[in-house]
């Protein structure tokens, strides 16, 4: 397994406290991290399907968020939406909430869902590497202010404390690709939803 460049840690969102980082399993432990959460999608139309609706229309692997809603832990689960797999370039963002409700709720923000971004690079649907988190946000904008006015979308939103200095390392050690490429700057991108 991988280890990210920290421990996760918790984040308080609104009435939520989330970990910074997604999970290959529903174990929120630092060696089972997938992405850094990396943006958030905010506002009175804020939801999953909102979200994902401002997405591609392909899934990708099911991952998990972890997060407290100040009475218990919960998991959500997601595949996410991604970009065409077949391109070479696939941009994969997964989305996050509550699943009693499918959205969190935050005092200035009414309504709100956090995800994790990143790249999957295949080469004839092989995956080469993952990663590159903070271009994967910058697809997620493009992405979005598609349908959406562009002043909606704030780069460097909010302040995830998930910080990853460029680095590769091998997936599986020993098997030499694919590679896991690290690389974000720890703040999540806002995308408001009317």
């Amino acid at each position: 397994m991988l280890v990210p460049g920290r421990p996760t840690i918790l984040i308080e969102i609104g009435d939520y406290s989330w970990r910074n980082y997604d999970f290959e399993s529903k174990s929120a432990v630092y060696t089972n991290t997938d992405w850094p959460i990396s943006v958030i999608f905010y506002g009175p139309g804020a939801d999953v399907e909102a979200a994902k609706d401002l997405l591609w229309g392909w899934t990708g692997w099911l991952m998990y968020g972890r997060l407290w809603n100040g009475s218990s832990w919960k998991w959500d689960s997601d595949a996410g939406r991604k970009s065409y797999p077949g391109d070479g370039d696939a941009w994969h963002c997964r989305i996050y909430a509550d699943p009693s409700g499918n959205r969190c709720t935050h005092d200035t923000w009414e309504y709100y869902v956090v995800g994790s971004t990143h790249r999957d690079y295949e080469n004839f649907f092989f995956y080469e590497y993952f990663g590159d988190t903070n271009d994967a946000n910058a697809a997620v904008l493009d992405k979005c202010e598609q349908s959406i006015d562009p002043s909606y979308t704030t780069e460097n939103f909010f302040f995830m404390n998930n910080v990853e200095d460029w680095r590769m390392e091998e997936e599986y050690p020993g098997a030499g690709e694919p590679y896991h490429i690290w690389d974000f700057d720890g703040y999540a991108e806002g995308v408001y939803i009317e």
